[in-house]
Protein backbone atom coordinates (compact mmCIF):
# COMPACT_ATOMS: atom_id res chain seq x y z
CA UNK A 1 0.00 0.00 0.00
CA UNK A 2 1.12 3.84 -1.13
CA UNK A 3 1.78 6.02 2.22
CA UNK A 4 -0.40 9.31 2.59
CA UNK A 5 3.05 10.62 1.62
CA UNK A 6 3.45 8.83 -1.71
CA UNK A 7 -0.11 9.52 -3.12
CA UNK A 8 0.51 13.23 -4.19
CA UNK A 9 4.10 12.06 -5.45
CA UNK A 10 2.10 9.54 -7.61
CA UNK A 11 -0.18 12.08 -8.89
CA UNK A 12 1.92 14.56 -9.38
CA UNK A 13 3.75 12.18 -11.89
CA UNK A 14 0.63 11.27 -13.35
CA UNK A 15 -0.35 14.74 -14.30
CA UNK A 16 3.54 15.35 -15.78
CA UNK A 17 3.13 12.32 -18.43
CA UNK A 18 -0.49 13.55 -18.67
CA UNK A 19 0.61 17.16 -19.77
CA UNK A 20 3.88 16.16 -22.10
CA UNK A 21 1.00 13.47 -23.82
CA UNK A 22 -1.53 15.55 -24.51
CA UNK A 23 0.04 17.55 -27.22
CA UNK A 24 0.79 13.96 -28.90
CA UNK A 25 -3.26 13.21 -28.70
CA UNK A 26 -3.79 16.50 -30.18
CA UNK A 27 -1.46 15.87 -33.19
CA UNK A 28 -3.20 12.09 -33.32
CA UNK A 29 -6.39 13.86 -33.53
CA UNK A 30 -5.65 16.51 -36.43
CA UNK A 31 -4.07 13.31 -38.36
CA UNK A 32 -7.38 11.64 -37.98
CA UNK A 33 -9.04 14.86 -38.80
CA UNK A 34 -7.24 14.61 -42.29
CA UNK A 35 -8.07 11.36 -42.67
CA UNK A 36 -11.86 11.88 -42.05
CA UNK A 37 -11.88 15.04 -44.97
CA UNK A 38 -9.98 12.71 -47.78
CA UNK A 39 -13.14 10.36 -46.84
CA UNK A 40 -15.56 12.69 -46.98
CA UNK A 41 -14.28 14.28 -50.27
CA UNK A 42 -14.26 11.28 -52.43
CA UNK A 43 -17.89 9.40 -51.36
CA UNK A 44 -18.15 8.34 -54.75
CA UNK A 45 -14.42 7.11 -55.02
CA UNK A 46 -10.93 8.75 -55.55
CA UNK A 47 -11.04 10.03 -59.10
CA UNK A 48 -10.33 8.59 -61.50
CA UNK A 49 -7.83 10.31 -64.64
CA UNK A 50 -5.71 8.74 -67.63
CA UNK A 51 -2.45 7.67 -65.04
CA UNK A 52 -5.28 6.18 -62.74
CA UNK A 53 -5.27 3.56 -65.54
CA UNK A 54 -1.68 2.85 -65.27
CA UNK A 55 -1.74 2.29 -61.74
CA UNK A 56 -4.62 0.21 -61.60
CA UNK A 57 -4.16 -1.40 -64.29
CA UNK A 58 -0.38 -2.02 -62.84
CA UNK A 59 -1.73 -3.47 -59.67
CA UNK A 60 -3.93 -5.99 -61.70
CA UNK A 61 -1.08 -6.98 -63.84
CA UNK A 62 0.83 -7.77 -60.73
CA UNK A 63 -2.39 -9.46 -59.12
CA UNK A 64 -2.26 -11.54 -62.71
CA UNK A 65 1.17 -12.79 -61.99
CA UNK A 66 2.10 -10.28 -65.23
CA UNK A 67 4.55 -7.73 -62.95
CA UNK A 68 4.18 -4.11 -63.45
CA UNK A 69 2.58 -4.17 -66.64
CA UNK A 70 -0.86 -3.05 -68.51
CA UNK A 71 -3.56 -4.45 -70.11
CA UNK A 72 -3.86 -3.91 -73.92
CA UNK A 73 -6.69 -3.84 -76.23
CA UNK A 74 -6.10 -7.77 -77.42
CA UNK A 75 -6.48 -8.42 -73.35
CA UNK A 76 -2.00 -9.04 -72.92
CA UNK A 77 -0.05 -7.17 -70.69
CA UNK A 78 2.74 -4.73 -71.77
CA UNK A 79 4.88 -3.72 -69.41
CA UNK A 80 4.86 -0.14 -67.91
CA UNK A 81 8.39 2.20 -68.00
CA UNK A 82 6.70 5.83 -67.65
CA UNK A 83 5.90 5.33 -64.13
CA UNK A 84 7.47 3.09 -60.86
CA UNK A 85 6.23 0.67 -59.54
CA UNK A 86 5.36 0.98 -55.60
CA UNK A 87 2.11 2.88 -55.72
CA UNK A 88 0.80 -0.25 -57.51
CA UNK A 89 2.69 -2.79 -55.83
CA UNK A 90 0.74 -1.23 -52.45
CA UNK A 91 -2.51 -1.36 -53.86
CA UNK A 92 -2.00 -5.40 -55.12
CA UNK A 93 -1.17 -5.75 -51.74
CA UNK A 94 -4.24 -4.45 -50.48
CA UNK A 95 -6.05 -5.92 -53.05
CA UNK A 96 -4.71 -9.82 -52.30
CA UNK A 97 -6.06 -9.08 -49.13
CA UNK A 98 -9.89 -9.35 -50.10
CA UNK A 99 -10.23 -5.47 -50.54
CA UNK A 100 -11.02 -4.19 -53.53
CA UNK A 101 -8.42 -1.91 -55.44
CA UNK A 102 -10.34 1.36 -56.00
CA UNK A 103 -11.29 0.87 -51.89
CA UNK A 104 -7.88 0.17 -51.43
CA UNK A 105 -6.40 3.44 -53.06
CA UNK A 106 -8.75 5.54 -51.12
CA UNK A 107 -8.28 4.19 -47.93
CA UNK A 108 -4.19 4.35 -49.01
CA UNK A 109 -5.48 8.12 -49.15
CA UNK A 110 -6.85 9.02 -46.41
CA UNK A 111 -3.90 7.09 -44.62
CA UNK A 112 -1.24 8.52 -46.02
CA UNK A 113 -2.67 12.11 -45.56
CA UNK A 114 -3.31 11.19 -41.83
CA UNK A 115 0.29 10.14 -41.23
CA UNK A 116 1.72 12.68 -43.38
CA UNK A 117 -0.39 15.27 -40.76
CA UNK A 118 1.13 13.36 -37.88
CA UNK A 119 4.79 13.51 -39.22
CA UNK A 120 4.79 17.10 -39.77
CA UNK A 121 3.74 17.83 -36.50
CA UNK A 122 6.15 15.35 -34.86
CA UNK A 123 9.29 17.43 -36.97
CA UNK A 124 8.07 20.42 -36.07
CA UNK A 125 7.77 19.70 -32.35
CA UNK A 126 10.94 18.27 -32.59
CA UNK A 127 12.51 20.69 -34.28
CA UNK A 128 10.84 23.83 -32.69
CA UNK A 129 10.16 22.66 -29.24
CA UNK A 130 7.02 25.21 -29.14
CA UNK A 131 2.98 23.89 -28.60
CA UNK A 132 2.13 26.50 -31.08
CA UNK A 133 3.89 25.35 -34.60
CA UNK A 134 3.13 21.90 -34.50
CA UNK A 135 -0.34 22.39 -34.29
CA UNK A 136 -0.33 25.20 -37.07
CA UNK A 137 1.52 23.06 -39.09
CA UNK A 138 -0.68 19.26 -38.80
CA UNK A 139 -3.13 21.68 -40.02
CA UNK A 140 -1.75 23.37 -42.88
CA UNK A 141 -0.54 20.18 -43.92
CA UNK A 142 -3.92 18.20 -43.58
CA UNK A 143 -6.57 20.65 -44.34
CA UNK A 144 -4.69 22.59 -47.13
CA UNK A 145 -6.79 22.58 -51.14
CA UNK A 146 -3.75 21.18 -52.58
CA UNK A 147 -2.95 18.84 -50.44
CA UNK A 148 -7.11 17.92 -50.51
CA UNK A 149 -7.05 17.69 -54.10
CA UNK A 150 -3.53 15.45 -54.61
CA UNK A 151 -5.15 12.93 -52.23
CA UNK A 152 -8.56 13.14 -53.28
CA UNK A 153 -7.25 11.10 -56.74
CA UNK A 154 -6.17 7.70 -57.91
CA UNK A 155 -2.28 8.41 -58.16
CA UNK A 156 1.05 7.90 -56.25
CA UNK A 157 1.48 11.41 -54.58
CA UNK A 158 -0.34 10.39 -51.65
CA UNK A 159 2.63 7.65 -50.59
CA UNK A 160 4.99 9.70 -52.07
CA UNK A 161 4.34 12.69 -49.87
CA UNK A 162 4.81 10.50 -46.84
CA UNK A 163 8.09 9.37 -48.20
CA UNK A 164 9.08 12.31 -48.70
CA UNK A 165 8.52 14.44 -45.16
CA UNK A 166 9.68 11.04 -43.75
CA UNK A 167 12.95 10.98 -45.44
CA UNK A 168 13.14 14.88 -44.86
CA UNK A 169 12.99 13.77 -40.87
CA UNK A 170 16.02 11.26 -41.30
CA UNK A 171 17.77 13.90 -43.39
CA UNK A 172 17.40 16.49 -40.33
CA UNK A 173 17.94 14.01 -37.67
CA UNK A 174 21.28 13.27 -39.46
CA UNK A 175 22.06 17.18 -40.07
CA UNK A 176 21.63 17.54 -36.23
CA UNK A 177 23.28 14.41 -34.71
CA UNK A 178 25.46 12.96 -37.12
CA UNK A 179 23.79 9.61 -36.77
CA UNK A 180 24.53 7.42 -39.75
CA UNK A 181 21.26 5.47 -38.61
CA UNK A 182 19.45 8.26 -39.56
CA UNK A 183 21.04 8.81 -42.81
CA UNK A 184 20.78 4.97 -43.52
CA UNK A 185 17.25 5.32 -43.05
CA UNK A 186 16.89 8.75 -45.60
CA UNK A 187 18.45 6.73 -47.96
CA UNK A 188 16.20 3.71 -47.70
CA UNK A 189 13.03 6.66 -47.58
CA UNK A 190 14.63 8.32 -50.91
CA UNK A 191 14.75 5.23 -52.61
CA UNK A 192 10.84 4.24 -51.84
CA UNK A 193 10.28 7.75 -52.95
CA UNK A 194 11.77 6.89 -56.28
CA UNK A 195 10.01 3.90 -57.20
CA UNK A 196 6.66 5.75 -56.01
CA UNK A 197 7.83 8.56 -58.41
CA UNK A 198 10.31 9.52 -60.36
CA UNK A 199 10.90 12.69 -58.57
CA UNK A 200 11.89 11.04 -55.48
CA UNK A 201 15.41 11.46 -57.49
CA UNK A 202 15.01 15.26 -56.22
CA UNK A 203 14.95 13.53 -52.33
CA UNK A 204 18.86 11.44 -53.52
CA UNK A 205 20.41 14.46 -54.68
CA UNK A 206 19.27 16.05 -51.61
CA UNK A 207 20.63 13.32 -49.29
CA UNK A 208 23.63 13.38 -50.81
CA UNK A 209 24.02 17.67 -50.74
CA UNK A 210 22.94 17.73 -47.49
CA UNK A 211 25.75 15.20 -46.70
CA UNK A 212 28.50 17.37 -48.08
CA UNK A 213 27.16 20.49 -46.07
CA UNK A 214 27.71 18.38 -43.05
CA UNK A 215 30.99 17.85 -43.98
CA UNK A 216 31.70 21.57 -44.71
CA UNK A 217 30.24 22.48 -41.32
CA UNK A 218 32.12 20.01 -39.31
CA UNK A 219 35.46 20.30 -41.54
CA UNK A 220 35.38 17.07 -41.74
CA UNK A 221 35.89 15.72 -45.77
CA UNK A 222 36.97 12.12 -44.91
CA UNK A 223 34.20 11.23 -42.79
CA UNK A 224 31.98 13.04 -45.31
CA UNK A 225 32.92 10.85 -48.02
CA UNK A 226 32.45 7.98 -46.45
CA UNK A 227 29.04 9.00 -45.16
CA UNK A 228 28.31 9.99 -48.36
CA UNK A 229 29.12 6.34 -49.60
CA UNK A 230 27.28 4.99 -47.15
CA UNK A 231 24.26 6.90 -48.33
CA UNK A 232 24.52 6.35 -52.03
CA UNK A 233 24.56 2.57 -50.75
CA UNK A 234 21.34 2.49 -49.78
CA UNK A 235 20.07 5.03 -51.82
CA UNK A 236 20.56 3.94 -55.09
CA UNK A 237 20.51 0.02 -55.47
CA UNK A 238 16.74 -0.02 -56.21
CA UNK A 239 16.80 2.77 -58.83
CA UNK A 240 19.04 1.61 -60.63
CA UNK A 241 17.82 -1.97 -60.25
CA UNK A 242 14.32 -0.60 -61.88
CA UNK A 243 15.98 2.10 -64.18
CA UNK A 244 18.32 -1.82 -65.82
CA UNK A 245 14.75 -2.99 -65.77
CA UNK A 246 13.53 -0.49 -67.90
CA UNK A 247 16.39 0.25 -70.28
CA UNK A 248 15.92 -3.53 -71.07
CA UNK A 249 12.62 -3.55 -72.26
CA UNK A 250 11.79 -0.31 -73.79
CA UNK A 251 15.33 1.32 -74.21
CA UNK A 252 15.08 4.02 -71.77
CA UNK A 253 15.56 4.73 -68.56
CA UNK A 254 11.95 6.17 -67.97
CA UNK A 255 9.98 6.38 -71.91
CA UNK A 256 11.46 9.73 -71.93
CA UNK A 257 14.29 10.72 -74.51
CA UNK A 258 16.21 14.26 -74.82
CA UNK A 259 14.70 16.51 -76.90
CA UNK A 260 14.79 20.59 -76.71
CA UNK A 261 11.58 21.87 -75.96
CA UNK A 262 12.46 25.24 -75.00
CA UNK A 263 9.36 26.68 -77.02
CA UNK A 264 6.61 25.62 -74.53
CA UNK A 265 8.09 26.39 -71.25
CA UNK A 266 7.27 30.14 -71.12
CA UNK A 267 3.97 29.38 -70.64
CA UNK A 268 4.20 26.06 -68.44
CA UNK A 269 6.41 28.49 -65.82
CA UNK A 270 3.46 31.07 -65.96
CA UNK A 271 1.35 28.38 -65.34
CA UNK A 272 3.11 26.89 -62.58
CA UNK A 273 3.51 30.28 -61.03
CA UNK A 274 -0.65 30.33 -60.90
CA UNK A 275 -0.72 27.02 -59.91
CA UNK A 276 1.04 27.98 -56.83
CA UNK A 277 -0.24 31.18 -55.76
CA UNK A 278 -3.39 29.48 -55.76
CA UNK A 279 -2.15 27.59 -52.12
CA UNK A 280 -1.45 30.88 -50.78
CA UNK A 281 -5.27 33.27 -51.92
CA UNK A 282 -8.17 32.36 -53.26
CA UNK A 283 -8.78 31.84 -56.87
CA UNK A 284 -11.46 34.97 -56.84
CA UNK A 285 -8.34 36.91 -56.22
CA UNK A 286 -6.72 38.50 -58.98
CA UNK A 287 -3.45 36.50 -61.12
CA UNK A 288 -1.15 39.07 -60.80
CA UNK A 289 -2.17 39.67 -56.78
CA UNK A 290 -1.23 36.18 -56.27
CA UNK A 291 1.68 36.55 -58.19
CA UNK A 292 2.99 39.50 -56.34
CA UNK A 293 2.20 37.52 -53.11
CA UNK A 294 3.67 34.53 -54.61
CA UNK A 295 6.69 36.06 -55.20
CA UNK A 296 7.14 37.64 -51.96
CA UNK A 297 6.92 34.05 -49.72
CA UNK A 298 9.22 32.98 -52.49
CA UNK A 299 12.16 35.71 -51.15
CA UNK A 300 11.18 34.92 -47.44
CA UNK A 301 12.08 31.39 -48.08
CA UNK A 302 15.41 32.92 -49.55
CA UNK A 303 15.95 34.85 -46.47
CA UNK A 304 15.40 31.46 -44.23
CA UNK A 305 18.01 30.13 -46.23
CA UNK A 306 20.18 32.26 -45.70
CA UNK A 307 19.76 32.92 -41.83
CA UNK A 308 19.81 28.75 -41.27
CA UNK A 309 23.28 29.09 -43.21
CA UNK A 310 24.57 31.55 -41.25
CA UNK A 311 27.60 30.00 -38.57
CA UNK A 312 26.39 33.48 -36.10
CA UNK A 313 23.60 31.87 -35.33
CA UNK A 314 23.58 31.01 -31.44
CA UNK A 315 24.44 27.43 -30.78
CA UNK A 316 21.95 25.18 -29.27
CA UNK A 317 20.13 21.89 -29.44
CA UNK A 318 17.19 23.69 -30.25
CA UNK A 319 18.71 25.70 -33.10
CA UNK A 320 20.69 23.27 -34.48
CA UNK A 321 17.48 20.99 -35.04
CA UNK A 322 15.90 24.07 -36.43
CA UNK A 323 18.86 24.95 -38.82
CA UNK A 324 18.53 20.84 -40.03
CA UNK A 325 15.11 20.84 -40.54
CA UNK A 326 15.25 23.72 -42.97
CA UNK A 327 18.16 22.95 -44.61
CA UNK A 328 16.96 19.17 -45.59
CA UNK A 329 13.77 21.34 -46.93
CA UNK A 330 15.63 24.02 -48.59
CA UNK A 331 17.84 21.52 -50.34
CA UNK A 332 14.76 19.08 -51.27
CA UNK A 333 13.16 22.09 -52.68
CA UNK A 334 16.19 23.17 -54.82
CA UNK A 335 17.03 19.82 -56.30
CA UNK A 336 12.84 18.87 -56.52
CA UNK A 337 12.91 22.44 -58.84
CA UNK A 338 15.87 22.09 -60.64
CA UNK A 339 14.57 18.40 -61.61
CA UNK A 340 11.35 19.63 -62.74
CA UNK A 341 12.87 22.72 -64.79
CA UNK A 342 15.01 20.16 -66.16
CA UNK A 343 12.41 17.68 -67.40
CA UNK A 344 10.14 20.45 -69.25
CA UNK A 345 13.17 21.66 -70.92
CA UNK A 346 14.70 18.21 -72.02
CA UNK A 347 12.59 15.34 -71.38
CA UNK A 348 9.10 15.89 -71.59
CA UNK A 349 6.45 18.25 -73.58
CA UNK A 350 3.23 17.11 -71.69
CA UNK A 351 4.58 17.43 -68.37
CA UNK A 352 2.38 20.66 -66.45
CA UNK A 353 3.24 22.24 -63.52
CA UNK A 354 -0.03 21.58 -62.37
CA UNK A 355 -1.29 20.82 -58.82
CA UNK A 356 -0.35 18.11 -58.58
CA UNK A 357 3.32 17.62 -60.22
CA UNK A 358 3.77 20.96 -57.95
CA UNK A 359 2.87 19.10 -54.59
CA UNK A 360 6.26 18.22 -53.11
CA UNK A 361 6.97 21.88 -52.57
CA UNK A 362 4.13 22.04 -50.30
CA UNK A 363 5.28 20.31 -47.40
CA UNK A 364 8.88 21.06 -47.47
CA UNK A 365 8.15 25.18 -48.11
CA UNK A 366 5.83 24.32 -45.23
CA UNK A 367 8.47 23.41 -42.81
CA UNK A 368 10.97 25.96 -43.81
CA UNK A 369 8.45 28.66 -43.75
CA UNK A 370 7.04 27.65 -40.57
CA UNK A 371 10.89 27.06 -38.95
CA UNK A 372 12.06 30.19 -40.50
CA UNK A 373 8.99 32.04 -39.06
CA UNK A 374 9.89 30.71 -35.62
CA UNK A 375 13.56 31.49 -36.06
CA UNK A 376 12.74 35.34 -37.30
CA UNK A 377 10.65 35.57 -33.31
CA UNK A 378 14.42 34.28 -31.92
CA UNK A 379 15.86 37.14 -33.33
CA UNK A 380 13.35 39.61 -32.57
CA UNK A 381 14.34 38.76 -29.16
CA UNK A 382 12.26 41.00 -26.09
CA UNK A 383 10.24 42.33 -28.87
CA UNK A 384 6.87 40.67 -27.63
CA UNK A 385 4.54 42.68 -29.48
CA UNK A 386 6.02 41.55 -33.34
CA UNK A 387 6.33 38.54 -31.74
CA UNK A 388 2.49 38.11 -31.11
CA UNK A 389 1.67 40.07 -33.93
CA UNK A 390 3.04 37.28 -36.32
CA UNK A 391 1.61 34.89 -34.17
CA UNK A 392 -1.93 35.73 -34.77
CA UNK A 393 -1.53 36.98 -38.53
CA UNK A 394 -0.15 33.20 -38.73
CA UNK A 395 -3.12 31.52 -36.99
CA UNK A 396 -5.66 33.74 -39.11
CA UNK A 397 -3.83 32.66 -42.06
CA UNK A 398 -3.73 28.65 -40.81
CA UNK A 399 -8.09 29.30 -40.42
CA UNK A 400 -8.36 30.73 -43.89
CA UNK A 401 -6.29 28.07 -45.31
CA UNK A 402 -8.33 25.22 -43.20
CA UNK A 403 -12.47 26.77 -44.27
CA UNK A 404 -10.68 26.49 -47.95
CA UNK A 405 -9.66 22.99 -47.58
CA UNK A 406 -12.84 21.85 -46.22
CA UNK A 407 -14.78 23.99 -48.28
CA UNK A 408 -12.83 22.04 -51.39
CA UNK A 409 -13.90 18.90 -49.81
CA UNK A 410 -17.25 19.52 -49.51
CA UNK A 411 -17.13 20.34 -53.50
CA UNK A 412 -15.40 17.63 -54.47
CA UNK A 413 -17.73 15.56 -52.87
CA UNK A 414 -20.89 16.48 -54.54
CA UNK A 415 -19.74 14.68 -57.85
CA UNK A 416 -16.70 12.98 -57.77
CA UNK A 417 -13.58 13.72 -60.11
CA UNK A 418 -12.34 12.30 -63.31
CA UNK A 419 -13.64 9.28 -64.96
CA UNK A 420 -15.14 8.81 -61.47
CA UNK A 421 -17.78 11.52 -61.72
CA UNK A 422 -21.50 10.86 -61.54
CA UNK A 423 -21.64 12.30 -65.54
CA UNK A 424 -19.47 9.32 -66.53
CA UNK A 425 -20.81 6.85 -64.26
CA UNK A 426 -23.92 7.29 -65.00
CA UNK A 427 -23.87 7.59 -68.44
CA UNK A 428 -25.81 4.62 -70.47
CA UNK A 429 -22.51 4.46 -73.08
CA UNK A 430 -20.26 2.38 -70.22
CA UNK A 431 -23.19 -0.71 -69.57
CA UNK A 432 -23.66 -0.84 -73.46
CA UNK A 433 -19.64 -1.24 -73.59
CA UNK A 434 -19.79 -3.72 -70.85
CA UNK A 435 -22.39 -5.92 -72.97
CA UNK A 436 -19.97 -6.18 -76.38
CA UNK A 437 -18.58 -9.36 -76.63
CA UNK A 438 -15.41 -9.97 -75.52
CA UNK A 439 -13.75 -10.79 -78.70
CA UNK A 440 -15.03 -7.26 -80.15
CA UNK A 441 -11.49 -5.05 -80.25
CA UNK A 442 -12.46 -1.63 -79.50
CA UNK A 443 -10.31 1.84 -80.48
CA UNK A 444 -11.11 4.81 -78.13
CA UNK A 445 -9.63 8.11 -77.15
CA UNK A 446 -10.05 7.43 -73.53
CA UNK A 447 -9.02 3.70 -73.28
CA UNK A 448 -8.14 4.69 -69.57
CA UNK A 449 -11.90 5.73 -68.77
CA UNK A 450 -13.24 2.07 -70.59
CA UNK A 451 -10.68 0.10 -68.76
CA UNK A 452 -11.57 2.05 -65.27
CA UNK A 453 -15.15 1.86 -65.88
CA UNK A 454 -16.29 -0.79 -68.02
CA UNK A 455 -12.93 -3.14 -67.21
CA UNK A 456 -12.60 -3.51 -70.70
CA UNK A 457 -9.24 -3.31 -72.10
CA UNK A 458 -9.06 -1.36 -75.31
CA UNK A 459 -6.36 -0.24 -78.05
CA UNK A 460 -5.62 3.58 -78.63
CA UNK A 461 -6.45 5.51 -81.46
CA UNK A 462 -3.59 5.73 -83.50
CA UNK A 463 -1.63 8.62 -81.96
CA UNK A 464 -0.75 11.46 -84.34
CA UNK A 465 1.16 13.26 -82.00
CA UNK A 466 3.33 12.49 -79.19
CA UNK A 467 3.19 14.33 -76.53
CA UNK A 468 5.90 13.68 -74.27
CA UNK A 469 8.68 14.38 -77.12
CA UNK A 470 6.55 17.26 -79.00
CA UNK A 471 7.21 15.86 -82.09
CA UNK A 472 4.90 13.76 -84.53
CA UNK A 473 4.19 10.15 -84.49
CA UNK A 474 6.34 8.42 -87.35
CA UNK A 475 4.43 5.08 -86.95
CA UNK A 476 0.81 7.13 -87.15
CA UNK A 477 0.18 6.15 -91.05
CA UNK A 478 1.02 2.30 -89.76
CA UNK A 479 -1.22 2.18 -86.95
CA UNK A 480 -4.09 3.95 -89.04
CA UNK A 481 -3.72 0.47 -91.21
CA UNK A 482 -3.88 -1.68 -88.22
CA UNK A 483 -6.78 0.01 -86.96
CA UNK A 484 -8.56 -0.26 -90.34
CA UNK A 485 -7.59 -3.48 -90.66
CA UNK A 486 -9.09 -4.82 -87.35
CA UNK A 487 -12.59 -2.65 -87.88
CA UNK A 488 -13.19 -4.88 -91.63
CA UNK A 489 -11.66 -8.38 -90.52
CA UNK A 490 -12.90 -8.55 -86.54
CA UNK A 491 -15.42 -6.04 -87.06
CA UNK A 492 -13.99 -3.91 -84.08
CA UNK A 493 -15.45 -0.54 -83.00
CA UNK A 494 -14.59 2.77 -82.15
CA UNK A 495 -15.63 4.66 -79.44
CA UNK A 496 -15.22 8.50 -78.88
CA UNK A 497 -15.55 10.36 -76.23
CA UNK A 498 -16.84 13.81 -76.01
CA UNK A 499 -13.11 14.72 -74.83
CA UNK A 500 -11.68 14.15 -78.10
CA UNK A 501 -12.51 17.71 -79.00
CA UNK A 502 -10.25 19.10 -76.43
CA UNK A 503 -7.15 16.63 -76.98
CA UNK A 504 -5.56 18.88 -79.45
CA UNK A 505 -3.65 17.82 -82.53
CA UNK A 506 -2.67 14.42 -80.62
CA UNK A 507 -5.21 12.22 -82.22
CA UNK A 508 -6.99 11.93 -85.92
CA UNK A 509 -9.73 14.35 -87.05
CA UNK A 510 -13.14 12.92 -86.64
CA UNK A 511 -13.45 12.93 -90.03
CA UNK A 512 -10.24 10.52 -90.47
CA UNK A 513 -11.17 8.13 -87.61
CA UNK A 514 -14.92 7.94 -88.47
CA UNK A 515 -13.97 7.09 -92.75
CA UNK A 516 -16.54 4.31 -94.20
CA UNK A 517 -17.84 3.66 -90.89
CA UNK A 518 -21.46 3.78 -89.40
CA UNK A 519 -22.92 6.14 -86.37
CA UNK A 520 -24.15 3.07 -84.35
CA UNK A 521 -25.19 4.44 -80.85
CA UNK A 522 -24.80 7.71 -79.36
CA UNK A 523 -25.65 9.20 -75.62
CA UNK A 524 -24.08 12.15 -73.92
CA UNK A 525 -20.60 10.86 -73.04
CA UNK A 526 -19.74 10.37 -76.59
CA UNK A 527 -20.35 7.95 -80.12
CA UNK A 528 -19.71 4.63 -81.07
CA UNK A 529 -18.90 3.86 -84.80
CA UNK A 530 -18.10 0.51 -86.77
CA UNK A 531 -20.23 -2.52 -88.39
CA UNK A 532 -24.19 -2.74 -87.28
CA UNK A 533 -24.34 -6.55 -86.64
CA UNK A 534 -21.60 -6.46 -84.06
CA UNK A 535 -23.36 -3.43 -82.15
CA UNK A 536 -26.40 -5.45 -82.06
CA UNK A 537 -25.34 -7.95 -79.99
CA UNK A 538 -24.69 -5.61 -77.07
CA UNK A 539 -28.76 -4.61 -77.52
CA UNK A 540 -30.01 -4.99 -73.95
Amino acid sequence: MTSPGQQPAMLSRARRVAYRALPWFLGAALALGAGLLVLQATPYGLGLGRDSFYYLGGARGMLAGEGFARPMGSGAFTPITHFPPLYSGWLALWASLGFELPDAARWLAAVALAASTFVTFALLRWASGRELWPVLGAVLLGSAPPMIVVHSWALSEPLFLLFLLCGLGALASYLARGSRWALVAAGLLASLAYLTRYAGAALIVAGALAVLAQGARRNSWRRSLLDAVLFLATALPLPMWWSWRNARGSGTVANRVVGWHWDTLSPRLWQGAESLSQWLLPEAIPVPVRVVVLVGVVFFLGAVVLIVTRPSLPRSRQTGRKQALALSSALFIGAYAGILLATMLLLDAATQPDTRILSPFYPAGLLLGLIGWDLLGDRLGGRRALQLAGAIGLVAFTLLVAARGIRRAMTLAQDGQGFASRAWQADPLIERIQGLPEDVPIYTNELNALYLLAGRPAYSLPLKWDSVRGAPRADFAQNMQIMRRRLEEQGAVVVLFRTLAGQGERYPTLPEITEGLTLLYESDLGQVWGQPGHWQQAEP
